[in-house]
């Protein structure tokens, strides 16, 4: 998947927060224009709908985006709490 990086935001502690996008992976158009395709397929090639398709793909894939920047800090702070733990 490419992915475009955005700029992190950091604390004065630098460790980035996690209420903004910090290090948010943009979709790039590609993938967004291919998850759309999929979510055409799937609602059985209904014409009309390119717009919402696209919208809701970018919504899909930000939210993948996040959730998995989510996680990877969740791993990190914990790491950080308690080294001695793998």
């Amino acid at each position: 998947m490419l992915m475009q990086l955005v700029k992190p935001d950091f604390t004065r502690h630098g460790q980035m927060l996690l209420d903004t996008p910090a290090y948010t992976a943009q979709p790039s158009n590609i993938d967004i224009r291919d998850r759309a395709y999929r979510l055409f397929e799937a609602s059985g090639r209904m014409p009309g709908r390119t717009l919402s398709n696209w919208l809701e793909a970018q919504k899909q894939l930000r939210h993948e985006s996040l959730q998995a920047l989510w996680i990877a800090q969740e791993r990190q702070r914990r790491r950080t709490m308690f080294p001695h733990i793998s």
